[in-house]
């Protein structure tokens, strides 16, 4: 459905959004989730990125998730996605994809669910990470890698969707969804990952039986 439609199309679906951005994750205090580990390549930041969210919360940004909107954990709720989806669908210009940790070969559901409900997606990554691998048009998601906290507050409160960003983002609609319909790639990664694990668990075992 994403992909169908054009840059002018989502240029006036942003014009028409209610908030400016969204945070859809639980809120996470104390500095023991700011670890930082191998030269800030692992890194915590689930309390970082709710810093962020509660200081922007003064320019419209809308809070969602255990301590900010409501107490239950997300594992409590029937179907999580489907929370996300009828609440946050066409509903933000920008959506946070932060995950818990920066970890390079880390990617979870964040980023990808901001793009299916059509916003854009808001999220930290360095040069090494992941997400680069899918080759992504540049601009059509925001990389907070390298920013302080106080730049990363400053550019999400002035953010506003230009004509570069729209295009951008219109063309990673395309390229996701042409992934996402490739059936035969999903279960290359699906069959790659149960190797991994299964290597893995052969290598431990190996080691016990060493000692």
């Amino acid at each position: 459905m994403n992909a169908k439609l054009d840059a002018t199309e989502w240029a006036q679906q942003f014009r028409e959004r209610r908030d400016p951005i969204a945070f859809i994750a639980a809120r996470h205090c104390g500095h023991h989730h700011d670890t930082v580990l191998l030269d800030g390549q692992i890194r915590g930041l689930s309390a970082w990125r709710s810093r962020v969210a509660e200081r922007l919360v003064a320019s419209g940004a809308r809070l969602h998730g255990q301590g900010w909107s409501h107490h239950s954990h997300r594992s409590d709720l029937r179907n999580w996605h489907l929370d996300k989806l009828v609440g946050y669908d066409r509903q933000s210009v920008l959506l946070s994809a932060i995950e818990n940790t920066h970890c390079t070969d880390y990617v979870s559901e964040k980023i990808f669910d901001a793009f299916a409900m059509g916003s854009i997606p808001v999220y930290l990554a360095s040069p090494n990470h992941a997400i680069h691998r899918l080759g992504l048009p540049e601009g059509s998601w925001i990389n907070l890698w390298g920013l302080s906290e106080d730049d990363a507050v400053e550019q999400l409160r002035s953010f506003k969707p230009d004509t570069e960003t729209i295009d951008a983002f219109t063309q990673a609609q395309r390229q996701l969804a042409a992934i996402f319909a490739n059936c035969d790639a999903l279960q290359h990664d699906r069959h790659k990952t149960a190797r991994a694990i299964v290597k893995t668990l052969q290598q431990t075992g190996d080691g016990a039986e060493a000692l």
